[in-house]
């Protein structure tokens, strides 16, 4: 494309004192003139400026006059070593080239020129070649394109090199303590850059390059950021000078607390298509004294703001630091903003005609008018911290009116916080609340004209040393992306005071509410606070976050979030959710790796899935309490190096793997089923969420243990059920246990599951300390396969003074010993008889194993669900249920059928009879409960009802007694 310079013209007796190095030219004598320190020097008299190669190494002819360029000598020297291009630029001496450049070019376009120019070197100085310097250079053609003004060649509305000299800037940064002339030669730095800009985007140029240096700036003027211009910063340090103690000229103030003086440095205001580039922002912070204990609450200086219906926008490869508010903030204002306005409303819908009708569940506002500033889009906004507003629902149907209250058309179902279209020819609106009846009602609520700042990008910058943050997010549909984000709220860097608050983040969206939050490959570290984020919906997608001392990723109000692929390594708390208070919200925390500390999602209202995530070392993971709470196929896991048990709450567990490295590890499950598990090395103590108050159960099904303890205790909690079915327990103890807590039973019930037992002695463990809690193991359906030859005994007891604790059932199941040597296992029951109330051992097959030949009192061989020796006496029968005589003999009976429906029991109530707690007796046919431990009176009492004081001993009715039959006799 060709490029065009324009310069200074007019008519020669208009021609002004040029500045050095700037060209005029004469329109009516065809004369160019330069400025220099003599004044203005005539170039030419109405002729070309012609160019022409030389003979002279290094040198041209320019107008005939034999000029020198360059010393060619170590180019060509370089080229026939095969120097790199790089190497090559390195050698070129251009004094003389600037000097003859600086003659014909704008200085602004200079800087330009010299890089276009040596891009030109590099691709035409190949390695294995020699080439003539003007093949090299080819300077003929740059300076004819560049240099020639006769021709009128075309402008270059690419780039723009900032004049310092010409818009007053000045490069050097002042000492401290800072005088008066300092801060008025920082605002001026500011001044000219805007007026740099301003007349950058008068020429139409769409790049602006600040040279290189050190700039002072101050408060409260602020660099604004114009339209569809990028601002290259070059690599150029721009600082904020400030002083805590003493007064800037620029503090109008009436205040000694010279220390609450603010601003802001860098502003994007209702903007489209700016960007801000590689350079380092500083902020006040690094000269506060904090000397005053009230300058550590101090939070209002910014950085860079985006502001008031920005777009498009972006702040890439900068490094901003050292503000005391955030360093970088998206603001979630707009260009023109309703609030706090009476709307009107009405118990009354719109019709299809636009005319107002009637309702009786829909609120209607009056006219809204349309701002004259020719907005083509607005949004519905939160008022104050009400961000999600009052209304009962998040959706609204807008009515466009013209100027004459003439109906146009409508939008419908227009969920807040997102763009709603203005008709061109629409002057006034009305709005109509759905579901609502109450016109009094404050919606709280706040019409943004123009929108929230939105498609903006923050990326690849070093953010750091915020006071308060690094970044605060806002608006909608903006990237905060591969950012080093980093020491922000903390002050290991300098050593200063801390922010007086605890909300100290990297990134904060947490009061500037909007829609769609992206944030993603972003390093976040020294924080309290990692993420905030509280947005209509929000993606944090692969950011590393460590070393946060509060918590890593924090969700606040929000409809949608999808968290993952993050690495969270060494935070206090990893993830956390507030209360959603939004419809229909919904989160997703999946393929995170989350090391240590906790994660508490708690907050109520979502539906949330924590789906195939790694822990390492949780020390707690918990789920708030609801069916639409999953966590399902994580991994847990637990290093040697980890001090300390886990606690993991969650409704139900689906697909996870528990294990621990070195030594086993204890975990407290809060849940009510496990499916698809696995545990290795790892103790299982089991609990549910309202076990002290309630009596619950838990589940594991198609489950595998391997090297593991399976716990079931009470210990001052109700008694709890613990079924484990079609599941592989390998090498893995049971344990039933408790702990001073009285009449309260646990159960554990093994169904159709495999056994493997290759290094325990002792498959089953009792930890019970009284005998009125005394618990019971069920093995059913199952089958145990034993290779240990060291294997002892089926039942182990811990407490060996407190007698009948346990009751043992092993029914239809199939116990086999493995051996090498085919030798029989001589297996014991248990090690301690008195602790063992009843082992039933029922219908089993018994392979490769010599039982105990003693007949014990507290071994049964049958089943007493379905066998009894005598007419039963517990549990509840239907008419019609049938009891086998376990021992049956000629001239008895097969066994009892239920003729009514009732508690079985065969305990009648005694006079002046000392009975426990819980104890069973029946009176008038019906079955009653001891509730206290007592005695009971000398006679028995009348119509007891549901319940009955005797004498110490208070009742309470159970239901009716069941009444037995004795049926099928057996012939002698």
């Amino acid at each position: 494309m060709k490029k065009t310079i324009l310069l200074k013209r007019g008519l020669k007796k208009d021609l002004p004192t040029l500045l050095i190095g700037e060209l005029g030219f004469c329109t009516d004598t065809d004369e160019l003139f330069i400025g220099s320190e003599k004044g203005n020097l005539l170039i030419n008299r109405g002729q070309d400026l012609l160019i022409a190669p030389s003979e002279v190494n290094g040198s041209l002819l320019i107008n005939g006059e034999e000029t020198k360029v360059y010393d060619d000598t170590m180019i060509l020297e370089s080229l026939s070593s095969k120097l790199t291009a790089d190497s090559l630029l390195n050698y070129v001496k251009s004094d003389s080239l600037e000097k003859h450049l600086l003659e014909k070019l704008d200085s602004e376009r200079f800087e330009v020129f010299m890089l276009d120019f040596k891009q030109q070197v590099a691709q035409k100085a190949e390695r294995n070649h020699q080439h003539d310097i003007s093949e090299i250079t080819d300077l003929k053609n740059i300076l004819d394109t560049k240099a020639n003004k006769h021709e009128s060649p075309e402008l270059d509305t690419s780039q723009f090199v900032i004049d310092l000299e010409r818009w007053g800037i000045t490069n050097g940064l002042p000492s401290k303590p800072y005088q008066a002339t300092d801060y008025e030669l920082a605002d001026q730095n500011i001044r000219g850059l805007n007026q740099a800009l301003n007349h950058a985007a008068e020429l139409n140029v769409t790049n602006v390059f600040l040279p290189k240096g050190e700039y002072a700036l101050c408060y409260p003027r602020e660099i604004k950021m114009l339209s569809h211009i990028t601002l290259h910063l070059n690599g150029s340090i721009l600082k904020v000078i400030y002083d805590s103690d003493h007064p800037s000229p620029f503090d109008t103030r009436n205040s000694n607390d010279y220390f609450n003086f603010i601003g802001n440095s860098i502003s994007f205001e209702n903007v489209t298509n700016a960007h801000l580039m590689g350079g380092t922002i500083i902020g006040c912070r690094d000269d506060r004294s904090f000397s005053s204990p009230n300058e550590r609450r101090q939070e209002h200086t910014y950085g860079v703001i985006i502001t008031k219906g920005s777009n498009h926008c972006s702040v890439k490869n900068c490094v901003v630091r050292d503000y005391m508010g955030d360093n970088i903030s998206i603001r979630s204002d707009s260009p023109q903003t309703l609030a706090e306005f009476n709307l009107n409303l009405s118990l009354q819908t719109v019709d299809q005609r636009g005319a107002l009708i009637p309702a009786e569940n829909a609120l209607t506002s009056g006219f809204i008018d349309i701002p004259n500033q020719e907005y083509t889009s607005f949004l519905i906004a939160g008022f104050g911290y009400a961000r999600h507003t009052s209304l009962i629902r998040k959706e609204v149907h807008v009515h466009f009116y013209n100027e004459n209250n003439e109906y146009l058309r409508s939008l419908r179902n227009r969920k807040i916080y997102t763009s709603i279209t203005i008709p061109l020819t629409a002057r006034k609106l009305r709005i109509e609340f759905l579901n609502e009846t109450n016109p009094s009602k404050n919606m709280n609520i706040t019409i943004r004209w123009g929108l929230f700042p939105n498609f903006n990008t923050i990326e690849h910058n070093e953010i750091y040393n915020g006071h308060r943050g690094g970044i605060t997010s806002g608006g909608s549909y903006n990237i905060i992306q591969h950012n080093i984000i980093r020491d922000n709220g903390y002050n290991f860097l300098d050593g200063k005071p801390l922010f007086s608050d605890s909300t100290r983040y990297g990134i904060n969206q947490e009061d500037s509410y909007g829609d769609h939050c992206v944030i993603r490959n972003n390093l976040i570290y020294n924080s309290n606070h990692g993420i905030l984020v509280g947005c209509y919906s929000i993606e944090i997608e692969n950011n590393h976050i460590y070393q946060v001392d509060s918590i890593a990723i924090n969700i606040y109000s929000t409809s949608f979030a999808k968290i993952s692929g993050n690495y969270l390594y060494r935070c206090q708390n990893t993830v956390g959710l507030m209360t959603a208070n939004l419809p229909e919200s919904h989160i997703y925390i999946e393929r995170n790796y989350l090391y240590g500390g906790t994660t508490q999602l708690v907050g109520s209202g979502y539906d949330i899935k924590v789906l195939d995530n790694t822990f390492i070392d949780p020390s707690n993971i918990s789920l708030f309490d609801s069916p639409k709470a999953v966590f399902k196929n994580n991994h847990i896991q637990y290093t040697s190096y980890y001090n300390g048990n886990g606690q993991i709450t969650a409704n139900i567990m689906e697909g996870c793997i528990f294990e621990a490295k070195g030594l086993r590890r204890e975990i407290t499950l809060y849940s009510y089923e496990f499916f698809r598990c696995q545990f290795d090395n790892i103790t299982i103590q089991s609990r549910t969420r309202n076990d002290r108050t309630h009596v619950e159960s838990v589940a594991f099904t198609h489950c595998r243990f391997q090297l593991s303890q399976i716990k079931n205790h009470v210990f001052n909690t109700k008694k709890r059920t613990l079924t484990i079915n079609e599941s592989t327990i390998i090498d893995t103890d049971l344990y039933i246990g408790n702990i001073n807590t009285q009449y309260e039973n646990p159960l554990i019930r093994i169904i159709n599951s495999d056994f493997m037992i290759k290094s325990i002695n002792h498959l089953i463990h009792t930890e019970i300390n009284n005998s009125l809690g005394n618990g019971m193991i069920s093995v059913e359906d199952s089958k145990i396969d034993i290779r240990n030859s060291t294997f002892q005994y089926l039942i182990s007891s811990n407490f060996t003074v407190v007698s009948s604790v346990l009751s043992m059932i092993l029914k239809d199941s199939d116990v086999i010993y493995s051996s090498s040597d085919g030798r029989p296992l001589q297996l014991l029951f248990y090690r301690n008889k008195k602790s063992v109330k009843e082992f039933i051992s029922s219908n089993n097959q018994w392979k490769n194993i010599s039982l105990p030949q003693k007949e014990e009192d507290n071994i049964m061989k049958y089943d007493p669900k379905t066998h009894d020796s005598e007419e039963p006496a517990k549990g509840y029968y239907s008419k019609g249920d049938i009891v086998y005589n376990a021992f049956p003999e000629p001239g008895g009976y097969v066994g009892w059928v239920c003729v009514q429906a009732g508690i079985a029991n065969n305990e009648p109530w005694q006079p002046n009879t000392s009975y426990e707690r819980n104890e069973l007796i029946h009176s008038s046919n019906q079955v009653y409960q001891s509730q206290l431990t007592g005695i009971s009176s000398q006679s028995a009492q009348r119509n007891w009802g549901e319940s009955a004081v005797d004498g110490t001993v208070v009742w309470k009715l159970l239901g009716e007694k069941a009444i037995f039959k004795p049926f099928g006799l057996i012939e002698k």
